[in-house]
This record gives C-alpha cells, structure tokens and sequence, in this order.
C-alpha cells in the first residue's frame, strides 16, 4: 500500500537537501517504492572516524535523514516531522572508499507520531551495518512558526 502523500520525483527530495549537512556529508536519495525509502552516503573523511571506518555518528545522522523525509513525505501539506529520537545499533563497520544505504520503513504511521526502522548496510556487500529506530512527532506548520521565535 502506497503510504506518501505526494507523488515526487527523487530529484525534487534530493533538491530539498542541498546546502544542508545532508549534502555535505554526500547524502543521496536513490530509490522509494510504496513503503520505502533509500539514500546512499560515501564513507569518506568526512564521514569517517579516524582509523578509517564509518563514524557511528555519521549512520545516526543518515539514519534520521532518510526516516524524516520518509516521514515529511506521508505528512500532509500543513505539517512537518521532527526527529524525537534515534537508537542506533551498529553491526558492522564499512571503511573509506566504499558506500553504506539506507532504507527506511514504517514501522507506525499515527496522527502525532511515527516511528521507522533504518537498515544501513554496505552497499557492495550487502552487510548489514546498523540497525536503527528513528521516532518522529509529526507538528503543524503554525507550531513550527512558535517553536522558531
């Protein structure tokens, strides 16, 4: 079953990253299906802890990436996702010079909550390298406007 709320194209979502952490870190949205959504990021300096592999940090950061705009996609127009929080298990590690994926998907879908699980594993492998749950509070627009002041 078709969970989003709006038919877009992968590069209107990859457009909505640019000039954020998500682009600096190389963060692309790759594929979405009826329920899913995928974003690939390169283990590279920028995203790597000093010996050479994956920093944790860097799979919290795609894992919340990829659940909140999977979630900002099943929103309607009047509200947006907000990352409430992230609980991350790391399997297995990748190295600089090679890409993790994510998929994230719905584990619940409510009115004033979403909660979502992220796989990352490396993409030539297929090694699963984390396991994620990524909770979101779905809040109007006009919260937001309050939340900014």
């Amino acid at each position: 079953m078709k969970i989003w709320k709006d038919d877009l194209s992968l590069d209107d979502i990859n457009n909505f990253s640019s000039n954020t952490m998500v682009s600096l870190l190389g963060i692309e949205y790759t594929e979405y299906g009826d329920d899913y959504l995928k974003a690939v990021m390169p283990v590279s300096e920028k995203t790597s802890q000093p010996m050479g592999f994956l920093h944790g940090g860097a799979s919290c950061t795609l894992v919340e990436t990829v659940a909140s705009a999977a979630g900002n996609l099943c929103c309607s127009p009047d509200c947006f996702c907000k990352g409430y929080e992230v609980n991350c298990v790391h399997v297995h590690s990748a190295v600089v010079g090679e890409t993790v994926e994510a998929v994230a998907r719905p584990f619940h879908l409510g009115r004033r909550m979403q909660t979502w699980q992220v796989d990352i594993s490396n993409k030539k492998t297929e090694k699963l390298i984390c396991r994620a749950t990524v909770s979101l509070v779905v809040c109007s627009k006009a919260e937001l406007e309050i939340v900014r002041r």
